[in-house]
C-alpha cells in the first residue's frame, strides 16, 4: 500500500476510532466522512496540543 498523506493518515485514524467506538467490525464510508470532516478540528489545535509532530503541520498551507 502506498504511503498516505498526513491528512489522509489522520482521517483514517479518526475513522478507525469512530468505527471502534461504535463497535463496528469494519471502517465504513460514514466513518471516513467523519474523519475527513474532523481534520479542521485537528488543525485548530496548536501543534503541541494536537499530538502530531510539529513538522507535520508544515505540510499544511494555512496561517495560524
Amino acid at each position: 500500500m502506498k504511503d498516505l498523506s498526513i491528512g489522509a493518515n489522520i482521517s483514517w485514524q479518526i475513522a478507525a476510532h469512530e468505527a471502534a467506538a461504535a463497535k463496528f467490525q469494519f471502517i465504513e464510508k460514514e466513518h471516513l466522512f467523519i474523519g475527513i470532516c474532523s481534520l479542521e478540528k485537528i488543525l485548530r489545535l496548536s501543534p503541541e496540543n494536537s499530538g502530531l509532530n510539529p513538522e507535520s503541520f508544515e505540510q499544511f498551507d494555512f496561517k495560524w
